[in-house]
């Protein structure tokens, strides 16, 4: 999707649910106006069917039309519902669609780096900003094999900041094996939940 509006610059405080990006949404607008039209058209069909099968019904009851002719109203009608029920869905579709054109701020923090301009192409899992959220940090680091085979998901562990002269508590949320074959380590990310002075 091309990118019309970036509404923050690097540097910028944002808050969360901010609208900070909107994608064109002309193209998913226009699809769900066809599909409204198309629902409609379905329903006014199934109004159409739903009498014929009342009335093939009542004609089979009084003996005066085969079972032929019931079936057949019965197939069509449910083949209708069928049809509303798809471009039902088709339509709810395109409405989640369109949420996504509009990228918000999932939590208060600072816009680190812009990588999107107005007129860019935005294609899934390209970055179109970076944020900082200063109460939830991660620390990345290589650890010894034998070390690292000791360590497990969701375990607490100390870290230290030298440049602050603290020792903090972190959770290990990843353990990715082979980080550097050569140095047989392993790369822990552990997250830091935000701490007062």
């Amino acid at each position: 999707a091309r990118i019309t509006r970036v509404l923050v610059r690097a540097g910028d405080a944002v808050s969360e649910g901010q609208l900070l990006l909107e994608l064109e949404r002309s193209d998913l607008e226009s699809r769900l106006a066809q599909l409204k039209q198309r629902a409609v058209a379905v329903r006014a069909r199934l109004t159409e069917a739903r009498l014929n099968l009342e009335r093939a019904q009542d004609l089979h009851k009084r003996g005066l039309v085969a079972q032929a002719v019931l079936d057949e109203a019965r197939a069509s009608h449910d083949e209708l519902q069928a049809e509303l029920a798809t471009a039902q869905r088709s339509m709810e579709e395109a409405e989640v669609a369109i949420t996504y054109t509009e990228i918000r701020s999932p939590f208060d923090g600072r816009v680190v780096d812009r990588f999107a301009e107005p007129g860019d192409t935005a294609s899934p899992g390209e970055k179109l900003l970076a944020l900082y959220n200063p109460l939830s940090l991660r620390v990345e680091a290589a650890v010894r094999e034998s070390l690292a085979l000791q360590l497990q998901l969701d375990q607490e562990v100390q870290v230290e900041i030298p440049a602050q002269g603290r020792v903090l508590a972190a959770q290990i949320e990843e353990l990715v094996p082979a980080a550097d074959p050569g140095s047989r380590s392993f790369l822990v990310k552990a997250r830091i939940e935000y701490q007062e002075n």
